[in-house]
């Protein structure tokens, strides 16, 4: 197989997109060739050529289009199979053309929302894959679930056991209303007037405006109750940098509604850190294994009634849970088998 692998940035030091080149190594192992098209371009380097469409550099939508097809048109002779991560706009765009030209064509998507894109996509795909069944809900015999692809060696837990004795919460993505970071700092202030000694780091940035009025809207609330001293607003952090974060914390929290199998979630988890979550698509993960964590709605009483459970729990009982839980994500979920579990369905 001669792969195109299409995607918005390549950048391992992106704080949201720094796995993908990791990916397409791991999908290199089972191909003869791999080019690469992104959006945006970033720092590092590659065995395999990877073209930009101008992002970086703030060219126009249109131009953007026309560099794709160019691509497209230009690198046909080396690939016969198309993997289109996330974005069902190059197959709305350039789906038609890769039909005719008798190319494969395979679309990643993990997001609840099912858009027109996303149905005019699925016209010309030979295969949708997805993490979860919520991580796609387009009816459709096309689709196959195949599970995330963590960097389980990364993300681990540290030698021993918890290294602290402080309750520290995290929350890892964008800063946004749909990640909950104002609903674990109320979290953190009921907790912290029970005399539980927790603290709340926060990790990453505002990308749209409603995001950073939400972001103001947080830090207002940490001023108005006194938290200060015991949240931490980190900024963005890249996948190397989260790996020697996140195996210090005790608890994670994963507010996402997007409906799909949040990486930064299982990150955690694989970092043996457990995830307290109202996130559906969680539920064949944790669900079974820790019912306390997997939350019905998305309300303080119920995410503080979690929060609380599991800092009462034994120390032996917390280590037991959390190796459990790692366990869970090496098996279904890891980047060692991500591409054989690909190459399965195509």
């Amino acid at each position: 197989m001669k792969l195109l692998f299409i995607t918005q940035v390549w950048d391992e030091g992106d704080s949201v997109l720094g796995f993908v080149p990791s990916w397409v190594t791991a999908l290199r192992s089972h191909c003869e060739a791999v080019s690469v098209i992104c959006l945006k371009k970033g720092g590092g380097t590659s065995s395999f050529p990877v073209y930009s469409l101008g992002k970086e550099r703030g060219v126009s939508r249109l131009e953007k289009i026309y560099r794709l097809f160019s691509f497209a048109v230009r690198l046909r002779h080396d690939y016969d199979t198309v993997f289109v991560h996330m974005n069902p706009e190059y197959i709305v765009l350039a789906g038609l053309f890769w039909w005719l030209s008798g190319k494969r064509i395979v679309l990643w998507y993990a997001h609840g929302t099912v858009t027109w894109k996303l149905r005019l996509a699925s016209i010309f795909t030979h295969r949708i894959l997805s993490s979860t069944p919520e991580g796609c809900r387009i009816r459709s015999s096309k689709l196959r679930i195949v599970g995330q692809a963590i960097d389980t060696e990364l993300f681990c837990p540290l030698e021993g056991e918890e290294t602290t004795s402080a309750f520290s919460l995290v929350v890892v993505g964008r800063i946004s209303a749909s990640k909950g970071q104002l609903l674990a700092l109320e979290t953190l202030a009921v907790l912290r007037e029970e005399g539980i000694p927790a603290s709340l780091t926060i990790i990453g940035e505002p990308v749209y405006q409603n995001d950073r009025e939400y972001l103001i809207e947080c830090e207002k609330f940490v001023r108005e109750r006194h938290l200060e001293s015991f949240v931490s607003f980190l900024g963005p952090k890249k996948r190397t940098e989260l790996a020697l974060l996140i195996p210090s914390m005790t608890l994670c929290i994963n507010m996402s509604t997007t409906g799909s199998l949040d990486k930064a979630g299982l990150e955690a988890l694989s970092a043996g850190v457990p995830v307290v979550t109202a996130n559906n698509a969680f539920r064949s993960v944790i669900g079974q294994r820790t019912p306390e964590l997997m939350l019905d709605s998305q309300t303080l009483q119920d995410l503080t009634c979690a929060v609380r459970w599991y800092s009462s729990l034994p120390k032996k009982q917390r280590d037991d849970l959390r190796n459990i839980l790692r366990r869970e994500v090496v098996e279904h979920h890891s980047m060692t088998t991500f591409a054989d579990r690909i190459f399965a369905t195509l």
